[in-house]
């Protein structure tokens, strides 16, 4: 198959570049190209609400350049009758269930046209995630499920069946079904291709990635990167002991503290724990010494974030501060920092 800029014909596969990937979608006509979801194929929009649907020229290009399948003889042969093809992707129309890596725009085009689910690009999908140069950090409720909602590899399940605890249990559940969700997003990996296993310190670690767990009241939170990364989450409306401080400050750190005003106090303490945890979790040891370790690290960034109307604050620490994404999966949104 070539692709050629021509007036595209009823029937035709046509394509769009956005970005470093293609777009795909069924012709017409000018007022009815058939897609699955619109382009570009938005981060923004949760999977389970992006369609096949219809749009007119303008709105498919988006700006972009059409491009048209050329077919080789033998694909010519193979493929449906422009009306057939045609009429298989109107079938379609409302149909949702994408996924980038595993059902998208060229699946469905490629399943209209020649009855087979292929797409040609499925390998520089999953490079194009690989690579990007940032960490991803998934936000969500508890409890959270993926579409499945299993939990792999095997032993970790058995380590979450272990836990008396409800709470702590429904927990470790949301932030590994959270994380199988990130590492798919983000990576374009299963389970078990990542393959996590547990270390010496009964941390959890891959070959494939790096990632990080928290879990507060309410929240979940987890940070997917192909450096090493640490993260935590606290509710930002939870009390905290002032004598905490003689625990956790280096002297610097309550230099800094006594200096400040009594109802600023509490809210420094808590965003200094949040970065000294993402800090630790960064290292994937087993020995934590807060009072050591100093919460100014360059690499760790400090937010605010909202979960069903709450507040919590979230510490990142990574290698690439200034390129973090925030995903609300469950709000189907997403923020860069």
């Amino acid at each position: 198959m070539k692709w050629s800029l021509r007036e595209p014909k009823y029937g035709d596969m046509i394509r769009v570049k956005v970005r470093e990937l293609y777009h795909y979608g069924i012709y017409a006509s000018d007022d009815e190209i058939i897609e699955f979801g619109p382009p570009p194929v938005s981060v923004i929009r949760k999977d389970d609400e992006i369609e096949v649907c219809v749009t007119d020229w303008q709105g498919f290009l988006a700006g972009g350049f059409m491009e048209c399948a050329d077919l080789s003889i033998k694909e010519r042969f193979d493929r449906k009758s422009p009306d057939e093809t045609v009429k298989a992707a109107r079938a379609r129309i409302g149909e949702r269930g994408y996924n980038i890596l595993h059902n998208n725009c060229e699946h469905f085009v490629n399943e209209c046209m020649f009855g087979k689910k292929e797409s040609s690009q499925e390998e520089s999908v999953r490079s194009f995630f690989r690579n990007m140069p940032l960490i991803d950090v998934y936000v969500a409720p508890t409890p959270y499920r993926t579409a499945s909602g299993d939990i792999r590899p095997a032993e970790r399940q058995v380590q979450i069946e272990n836990v008396s605890n409800p709470q702590v249990r429904e927990n470790m559940i949301s932030d590994w079904n959270l994380l199988t969700y990130g590492i798919d997003r983000s990576l374009g990996f299963n389970m078990d291709k990542v393959s996590p296993k547990r270390d010496e310190n009964g941390i959890w670690q891959s070959d494939k990635c790096f990632f990080s767990l928290s879990h507060a009241e309410g929240a979940v939170a987890v940070a997917v990167s192909k450096s090493a990364c640490g993260i935590d989450i606290e509710p930002a409306d939870r009390k905290v002991d002032p004598m905490i401080e003689r625990k956790i400050l280096t002297d610097t750190e309550r230099e800094e503290y006594d200096k400040l005003p009594e109802e600023k106090k509490e809210e420094y303490l808590k965003r200094v724990w949040t970065r000294k945890e993402s800090i630790f979790k960064s290292t994937y040891s087993k020995s934590f010494r807060p009072e050591k370790t100093e919460s100014s690290a360059a690499g760790c960034i400090t937010s605010k974030v909202e979960v069903n109307g709450a507040q919590y604050i979230v510490s990142v620490n990574t290698a690439t501060p200034k390129k973090i994404r925030y995903y609300f999966p469950a709000e189907g949104k997403i923020v860069k920092e």
